[in-house]
């Protein structure tokens, strides 16, 4: 079992996500906005992270950026799952060491679950 954070501000789909992680044997906890999830970390370090782009405040990848620059959080896995569908914006995930980027429309919570597993499987390999 591994510790997820799923960092979304749509309440439904953190809810839906959750439970889809949580019934194939993961603990997840789910943060509305960065500032959220960033205070979060400074007391709990998950084995994998889903973050949104898209949120109000500071944005997904803004977050990401300040994840990385913490010797406590640089080596947590994250998987970016955005509405977004620009080059632009997973090359900028990319570069900021996001190891999956996926756009919501095209995978079902099936495949959430085996890409969540996959992701973990290989950090401990």
């Amino acid at each position: 079992m591994a510790k997820i954070l799923i960092i979304d501000d749509n309440t439904m789909i953190c809810r839906i996500w959750k439970i889809q992680l949580e019934k194939i044997g993961h603990e997840v906890v789910c943060k509305h906005n960065a500032a959220d999830a960033l205070k979060y970390l400074k007391n709990e370090i998950p084995d994998l992270i889903l973050s949104d782009v898209m949120m109000p405040g500071k944005s997904g990848l803004e977050m990401v950026r300040e994840i990385r620059m913490d010797d406590a959080t640089r080596n947590i896995p994250i998987i970016v799952l955005s509405a977004l569908n620009s080059l632009q914006t997973k090359e900028l995930a990319r570069s900021l060491g996001v190891c999956r980027y996926i756009v919501k429309s095209e995978i079902s919570l099936r495949e959430l679950g085996n890409i969540v597993n996959e992701t973990l499987a290989n950090q401990t390999a």
